[in-house]
């Protein structure tokens, strides 16, 4: 019973604590973790049952301490409906457990940024079930557009050496974008667009297909031919004989092609 007396005493001393089997050789005790002999302090070197018990008492004592913030990540998770969010809330709030009326304003602000993102997405998802529905182009309708597009490459024909005769830089200065700059065709529609009041981005190629699109640029028209005072507003531009043709012809040499225009 001597040696392992001496055994721990040395090992104390040398290292700090005892191996286990002379440790429980002089304690009958298995799960003592300290001891006294001859007045010194012995202490039992852990093994990896102990690190596996200090591994769970700090888990718990974790979970102890933050369960509220926890519980309200998982609540506010489960509502938003995504598990992401669920985990960036629990580190959030383990990292700033100390700074609650901080933590809760920057909650609240994420929470109504991803109400935000969550009502666009769903404005989103309804558009693209709900896509605008096109017929396509009547045979009336095709007749009244090939009259319109032979007036307007007509005019095109007509403005091609106005615009050669620009002076540099102007078609930036009256607002052409770039893109559209090098094609007179591109040109002359643009100013077309901008005078009967239609979105520069309105696709005019779509009006020799689709009836809805025709319309809409045939009632442009027919409104430019109200306020210019014509007689039988009929929503066609014509190529011959036609007055609508020579409004807007005079309107994009004056007004639209004219860094002084309107």
């Amino acid at each position: 019973m001597e040696e392992p007396h001496f055994a721990a005493i040395f090992y104390q001393i040398s290292t700090g604590e005892v191996p286990a089997n002379i440790f429980y050789s002089l304690s009958r005790k298995g799960n003592v973790k300290k001891g006294t002999l001859f007045e010194m302090t012995l202490i039992r070197k852990k093994g990896w049952r102990d690190h596996i018990h200090s591994a769970l008492d700090a888990g718990i004592y974790f979970v102890t301490e933050n369960l509220i913030l926890i519980i309200r990540g998982m609540v506010i998770g489960l509502l938003l409906g995504t598990i992401g969010l669920t985990t960036i809330l629990l580190i959030s709030s383990w990292r700033t457990s100390r700074y609650d009326k901080a933590l809760q304003a920057s909650m609240d602000e994420k929470i109504a940024t991803l109400e935000e993102e969550l009502k666009s997405a769903q404005a989103s998802t309804t558009d693209t079930n709900n896509p605008e529905t096109l017929t396509g182009i009547s045979d009336d309708n095709k007749g009244r557009f090939r009259r319109t597009d032979e007036a307007i490459k007509a005019m095109i024909t007509n403005l091609t050496d106005y615009i050669n005769q620009l002076p540099p830089n102007t078609l930036n200065s009256i607002g052409i974008p770039e893109k559209v700059q090098e094609n007179h065709e591109y040109i002359v529609l643009f100013c077309v667009k901008r005078r009967l009041g239609i979105d520069p981005n309105f696709q005019y190629g779509e009006i020799g297909k689709y009836n809805e699109r025709w319309q809409e640029f045939s009632d442009a028209i027919k409104k430019y031919q109200k306020s210019q005072g014509a007689d039988t507003p009929d929503g066609v531009i014509d190529k011959d004989g036609g007055s609508t043709r020579g409004w807007l012809e005079e309107d994009i040499r004056n007004q639209c092609l004219n860094p002084h225009g309107g």
